[in-house]
């Protein structure tokens, strides 16, 4: 064989009767720089045994040294493209929704005819999801997650929805993105909020995050009697499992959502009602069961309809988990700026005192960055400045400082008052990585790009 690259495309159906997987290509096209083989309108069909351990689906590669059942198997692609240099060969396979698969291989094996090497158990390497051909969905709810792991490397993990309503993984280890994206589950409703936790060892004991913990992403269903799922993914294990109902008494269709995790077994959930109260929610990891713990909103005050809800734990609170306060924020319905602390011993609920208002955009969004026994940052759409707004809580301190518009977002997040606002979400460093200390997440309104500013 050359060593000319051969690049084609067609329809792909792969099936299995219990004992072989069947990959049939039809409709090929050659592609510029062919190397031979077959042309034009036809088909042709190879057999490959499932004890060789197929992947057989473009986001769940199941391996399995048994029969593969015909249900497991079947799987239908609109489009392959098939390139091949010399004895390196890679397939690349489109979904009918539009998600891309790429597998890879050495080419060692012969094809039908004897020209094209390894078409067929290419599909026994592991995929490749390619970051750059994902779509985000516009006005998608995004969530991030962040740990300091157990080798010291900072780990972001953030969810977004693509353009096919798929909730999305990207991967960030010190300040470095994974060139793939993970496609997790697919929720019943676009444009659901999302909210995200990283559960340390899954057990709620030790304090050391290993560098793939347990994972847990709510996110709402969105009818006439809204409820919040959860879908979780197990320490060390790849997939997101089956979503749990859960069962918030008058969920409101368009409450906000946020969620934190404090060293013991109890998730915290906040969320809002039909009569704009945020709560706080307890999901018991060990029992399942899901309950209101108290209001977040103090006394009789009520939240914006609709209200953004942002919630954040001081990272490294863990070395004192006693200590461990959130921080929660949240718009009046005067479109100002509101929340409160919740600590784990008296007061609980502590509603944070600002020495003048602040302005939110009423289709915006807020986000909190929080660095234990040193500061919380609120970062907020702003209304009269048009411009993304930054608060400073500092522990001690006589007052909050207020410090705005953040010129240096400007330009990056479209904050204009209107509906489709960008939306932020933020993550906090363990440790410091070339001086910054945490990264604010977002996409601009009416774009499908998603940004990272470096703090």
């Amino acid at each position: 064989m050359s060593d000319e690259v051969s690049v084609l495309t067609g329809d792909l159906k792969v099936t299995s009767d219990g004992e072989t997987i069947t990959w049939t290509l039809a409709n090929i096209i050659h592609g510029e720089g062919s190397a031979g083989g077959p042309t034009g309108d036809g088909s042709f069909t190879s057999k490959q045994p499932t004890t060789k351990a197929l992947h057989v689906s473009p986001h769940e590669f199941v391996q399995r040294k048994a029969a593969v059942t015909a249900k497991e198997a079947d799987t239908t692609y609109k489009l392959f493209v098939l390139n091949i240099t010399g004895t390196k060969a890679s397939l690349t396979l489109v979904d009918t929704d539009g998600s891309t698969s790429t597998y890879t291989g050495d080419g060692t094996q012969k094809g039908l005819d004897g020209s094209y090497k390894g078409i067929w158990w290419i599909g026994n390497k592991s995929p490749r999801y390619d970051r750059p051909q994902v779509t985000p969905l516009n006005a998608t709810g995004l969530a991030s997650v962040s740990w300091l792991d157990d080798q010291g490397r900072n780990q972001v993990r953030i969810y977004f929805q693509d353009a096919f309503g798929w909730v999305r993984e990207l991967k960030w280890t010190d300040s470095v993105w994974s060139p793939n994206t993970k496609r997790c589950f697919k929720p019943v409703s676009l444009r659901t909020p999302l909210a995200a936790v990283a559960y340390p060892n899954g057990d709620g004991k030790g304090i050391a995050f290993t560098s793939d913990p347990e994972i847990h992403v709510f996110c709402i269903r969105i009818t006439n009697a809204s409820t919040l799922l959860e879908y979780v993914k197990k320490k060390g294990e790849g997939n997101f499992g089956e979503p749990v109902i859960l069962y918030p008494s008058y969920l409101a269709p368009n409450s906000g959502l946020a969620a934190v995790a404090l060293q013991d077994v109890i998730l915290r959930v906040y969320w809002q009602d039909i009569n704009n109260i945020v709560w706080e929610s307890g999901r018991d990891t060990r029992t399942g069961n899901f309950y209101a713990r108290q209001r977040a909103t103090p006394g009789t005050s009520v939240a914006l309809q609709g209200t953004p809800i942002a919630a954040a734990v001081g990272i490294g609170y863990e070395k004192e988990p006693a200590k461990g306060t959130i921080t929660v924020a949240w718009e009046n319905p005067d479109n100002t700026l509101a929340g409160a602390t919740i600590r784990q011993t008296a007061p609980l609920v502590t509603p944070l005192t600002f020495p003048v208002k602040h302005h939110v955009s009423p289709s915006g969004s807020i986000t909190i960055l929080s660095w234990f026994q040193d500061k919380t940052i609120i970062y907020y759409d702003g209304l009269h400045q048009e411009s993304i707004q930054k608060v400073t809580i500092v522990p001690g301190a006589t007052a909050t400082q207020f410090e705005g518009p953040f010129h240096s977002l400007t330009g990056n997040i479209t904050t204009s008052n209107s509906p489709g606002q960008g939306i932020l979400v933020g993550a906090a460093y363990g440790k410091p990585i070339n001086g910054r200390t945490g990264s604010v997440f977002y996409q601009r309104a009416g774009q499908i790009d998603l940004g990272e500013v470096l703090l």
